[in-house]
């Protein structure tokens, strides 16, 4: 190719220890110099969980752009949504009916979308049983790990991708 593709990859691993792949994709071989340059390292962006943000951004050092995967809140659909929690149509304990109800009815049929804080507190509002209150937490936690405007982001959200 004249000019190389843009591509996303994304890395997952549960070894701290290992680089991304990727990364390897700025490295020129010396035996596929004829297909043309390596990709700049000033072009390639690594996109690390936010929980791994410092730790990962410390073990690629200088030599890396790494950045936090970090979700827009107001760029997200309900579908999104779903999937970031890990909501599917099998789950059917109360406190995800009531959380669909409330994307459905009051934010999606008006076409709203609301401060983030604002549906967070909503949401846990609606688990009024204690034996589900675990299960919404977690997922909850779940969504706001990966969204910008969460507070446990506040102190990496510009830093963002």
């Amino acid at each position: 190719l004249a000019n190389p593709l843009n591509s996303l990859v994304l890395h997952y691993d549960t070894n701290t220890g290992s680089t991304c792949e990727a990364a390897g994709l700025i490295y020129r071989s010396d035996r596929l110099s004829i297909l043309g340059e390596s990709l700049k390292r000033e072009k390639l962006v690594i996109l690390v969980s936010p929980t791994n943000y410092l730790q990962r951004k410390k073990f690629y050092g200088e030599e890396f752009i790494v950045k936090p995967l970090l979700f827009s809140w107001k760029s997200l659909s309900a579908e999104d949504i779903k999937i970031l929690m890990r909501i599917d149509a099998s789950d059917n304990q109360l406190y995800v009916a009531n959380f669909l109800t409330l994307l459905r009815d009051k934010y999606q049929r008006h076409a709203k979308v609301p401060d983030y804080t604002q549906f967070f507190n909503e949401v846990k509002a609606l688990c009024t049983l204690n034996s589900q209150a675990a299960a919404l937490e977690q997922r909850l936690n779940l969504l706001s790990s990966l969204i910008k405007e969460s507070e446990c982001n506040h102190d990496i959200a510009n830093e963002g991708f």
